[in-house]
């Protein structure tokens, strides 16, 4: 989300978007899907002690500033910033989303780059 509100700042008047590591991956999941999969938990009986709710999915940062870039309307330039380097970041992180498969079905729905886009017009409206 900091990612996009710089942008929709840089779109409004220049600048360049501060970043930290690129070089590491995560596991995202749009809010939307994750909400709808709550609701489809609280719904069932399930045996385990815990459910990962997660995509399974490794996408790197570098793709999400990717992505993000692409939907914007601005060049956007970007600028290691050292205070947003972590000492012991986890250079993977990713789910396993076996069991609440098994228990739901449960795939996300909204690609990423659909999150991403909604994401920085969110941030566009709120500082227009």
């Amino acid at each position: 989300s900091s990612w996009a509100k710089q942008i929709a700042e840089i779109e409004l008047g220049g600048g360049k978007l501060q970043i930290g590591n690129l070089a590491v991956s995560r596991d995202i999941s749009d809010v939307r899907d994750v909400v709808r999969e709550y609701a489809d938990l609280i719904a069932i009986d399930w045996p385990y002690d815990v459910v990962n709710l997660c995509s399974g999915r490794e996408t790197s940062l570098e793709e999400v500033l990717e992505l993000l870039r692409e939907s914007s309307t601005a060049k956007i330039e970007v600028e290691v910033d050292p205070a947003r380097l972590r000492p012991a970041d986890v250079p993977r992180f990713v789910g396993n989303p076996s069991r609440l498969r098994e228990l739901t079905g449960w795939v996300p729905s909204t690609p990423l780059k659909s999150t991403l886009a909604d994401l920085l017009e969110d941030w566009r409206a709120r500082l227009a």
